[in-house]
């Protein structure tokens, strides 16, 4: 089982409740979290990179240095995923020869403040591609819409 790090019991609980030979948990920098904050259950990887490619190098360098059997089954909580890593997670693992992931979700019942929910704790400055999903994109200008 892979789940992405964060405090809530909607990405922690299934962490405990699954049953798995490997857990490991997914730390994206971005969360900021301190090594006190951090779980103690489950393999962790923890990196400072902020950019997707390079993150998930290091998890699969780290991880898969003696090989992975890649008829193995694998699961993804992809509660706590920021997107750009779960798009690339997803190729990377399908370029490794994996070719089937369960993937589960835990929805909030409602988001405290509804409609008004903030996912971000500051500006958003930074609009790009997602790193592996690169390319131009163009439309066709002589298309008219009426």
């Amino acid at each position: 089982m892979i789940s992405a790090f964060n405090q809530s019991q909607r990405v922690r609980e299934p962490f405990d409740e699954l049953v798995s030979t490997e857990k490991h948990w997914i730390v994206h920098p971005e969360y900021d979290f301190g090594e006190a904050d951090l779980p103690t259950n489950g393999y962790l990887h923890r990196s400072t990179a902020r950019d997707e490619a390079e993150f998930w190098y290091e998890y699969f360098t780290e991880v898969a240095a003696d090989g992975w059997n890649t008829g193995a089954r694998i699961c993804i909580d992809i509660t706590g995923f920021m997107r750009p890593h779960l798009m690339l997670a997803l190729r990377l693992f399908r370029d490794r020869g994996f070719d089937r992931i369960w993937m589960i979700y835990s929805d909030p019942m409602s988001y405290a403040k509804g409609a008004k929910t903030h996912f971000t704790k500051g500006a958003v400055t930074e609009v790009r591609q997602v790193r592996g999903f690169e390319g131009v994109h163009e439309h066709d200008a002589g298309i008219s819409i009426s």
